[in-house]
């Protein structure tokens, strides 16, 4: 095979789509999670795919030499993947009448509703400063042909292992997803704003028969117009929300591997996804020496007309010199450093109200991405086949934004920024300063409880640490115990109604 014969397209199971339901590119599903992806006869190989859910890493918090080691697994997994797999890390809406259940302090005196009401306002500040708002999930996707969906399980089934060993090393996790738990994200995305409403039961629908399309396709789907009935064919709407589709037609040279990091940081709501397809060594390498050959050929063609000419002391032109460098410097990364090249395409959905606000979104976050050497473009007049290519699915239906990149420059754009951490019924411990997310802790939920605050004379640790008391005595019903030297919590313990005890020669104890 060519190297161009790796990133070929998924055959569409509907030529011409009659029905919202049939724009989504899923022939059947089974309920372990296993999407087929074609509509081919039995017998022919169809593709397959399935989808994992995996948790976030500290790798903004690691100095450089951990983020070296972390980098070399990271590089260790891709390179042991001989199949194509997207990447997909999703904004969507979170519940905030759930957050504000999950986290806001329950007034069980009345006596002190002036307290909770205060710390309730606290909490509610920090989650307006913060992405409370924005629920980040990280999807892995790869896909296979096979001849049936037997063969697709056990292949699926031979690569978790791996895969689960691989993000293990990296203190992540691999979780993989049944039918109903991978529709409830393309339902978030197909009906945004009405994700609570999700209501899936694989064995209902099968038991009744009914379509498990009807349960996430919305409504409409159309071109976006202007007032005057022109298309400007790269936005389009689902259910009156506007959504455009991002693409990326060229990498940069160097890649920053914050870049995923500040691409994800914003406030719209985005899918990024990172589609992949390995490409075999042995085919890597042949198409490596035929391109060297020829530029070996061009080089001797030039240096012969110069001959002719009697140019004698005219060098070879820099086009080819740099291009026969390059390649040599490819050939060495092959040879020495046992990387892969892959076929990448970077793909960013956008949705949002508005016209006006979805533009907003697009000038944010191209601002963003340019920042950083990535010059995303819409994909103009491929709006629905571009949608079909980002979402998690191992659909692939736009090939031209996909370039060849090694391991280490997909290594680069990595997924992982840190690890959240949110424990419903938790105390609050105020905004991640990197994720600007909230963080809720229950210390009972970890496999260490204890815990210690630092920070510079004056920093505020008596009044974290007052907070931290106060938010126990009112949510749970522990009792609180403070060995005080200095005669801090006098007050604090005073005024929640505890006893306080004095030690010494002077207080009789």
């Amino acid at each position: 095979m060519k190297m161009q014969d790796y990133r070929r397209k998924t055959e569409k199971p509907y030529k011409i789509p009659e029905t919202v339901q049939e724009l989504i590119p899923v022939c059947r599903i089974s309920e372990d999670g296993i999407f087929e992806l074609e509509e081919k006869p039995d017998g022919a190989k169809k593709f397959y795919d399935r989808a994992y859910l995996f948790e976030d890493a500290n790798f903004a918090t690691m100095d450089d030499y951990e983020r070296e080691d972390f980098l070399k697994l990271y590089c260790g997994m891709l390179n042991s993947l001989n199949v194509s797999f997207k990447i997909c890390i999703m904004n969507n809406n979170r519940d905030m009448d759930q957050v504000q259940k999950e986290v806001f302090l329950r007034c069980r005196d009345e006596q002190l509703k002036e307290l909770v009401d205060s710390l309730n306002s606290h909490i509610e500040e920090s989650l307006v400063q913060g992405r409370a708002g924005i629920e980040q999930a990280r999807l892995f996707v790869i896909s296979c042909q096979r001849e049936n969906e037997g063969q697709a399980r056990d292949y699926f089934h031979s690569l978790e292992a791996n895969l689960a060993l691989c993000f293990g090393r990296m203190k992540s996790a691999l979780v993989p997803l049944n039918a109903a738990e991978r529709l409830r994200y393309l339902f978030a995305f197909y009906n945004m704003g009405d994700e609570a409403e999700y209501q899936f039961d694989f064995k209902e629908a099968e038991w009744k028969k009914l379509d498990w399309k009807s349960y996430i396709a919305p409504m409409t789907v159309c071109q976006c117009q202007d007032e005057y009935g022109r298309f400007d064919g790269m936005t389009i709407q689902i259910d009156g929300r506007y959504v455009r589709v991002l693409y990326l037609p060229k990498f940069p040279n160097t890649i920053d591997t914050s870049v995923i990091q500040k691409l994800m940081g914003g406030s719209q709501h985005v899918i990024l996804t990172i589609e992949t397809a390995a490409i075999p060594q042995e085919v890597t390498r042949k198409e490596m020496d035929h391109l060297y050959l020829q530029n070996s050929r061009a080089i001797e063609k030039q240096q012969e007309a110069r001959n002719n000419a009697r140019a004698w002391s005219s060098d070879i032109t820099y086009e080819r010199r740099r291009e026969k460098e390059e390649l040599e410097s490819y050939m060495d990364i092959l040879n020495e450093n046992d990387e892969k090249m892959f076929y990448v395409g970077v793909y960013a959905i956008l949705t949002a109200g508005s016209l006006t606000g979805l533009e907003n979104d697009v000038v944010a976050f191209c601002q963003t991405a340019e920042s950083e050497g990535f010059v995303f473009r819409p994909a103009r007049w491929m709006q629905i086949d571009a949608v079909n290519t980002a979402l998690p699915i191992g659909t692939r239906f736009c090939t031209d934004g996909m370039r060849p990149l090694f391991t280490q420059p997909l290594c680069a754009m990595t997924p992982f920024v840190v690890h959240e951490l949110y424990h419903p019924g938790g105390q609050f411990y105020g905004i991640n300063q990197v994720s600007k997310n909230v963080l809720v802790g229950d210390r009972k939920r970890l496999k260490n409880g204890n815990g210690f605050v630092l920070g510079t004379t004056g920093s505020g640790k008596s009044l974290y640490s007052k907070l931290e008391i106060t938010e126990v005595f009112l949510q749970l019903e522990d009792e609180i115990i403070i060995i005080d030297p200095q005669n801090e919590y006098k007050g604090v313990t005073e005024y929640l109604g505890g006893q306080y005890v004095e030690f010494g020669s002077g207080a009789g104890n």
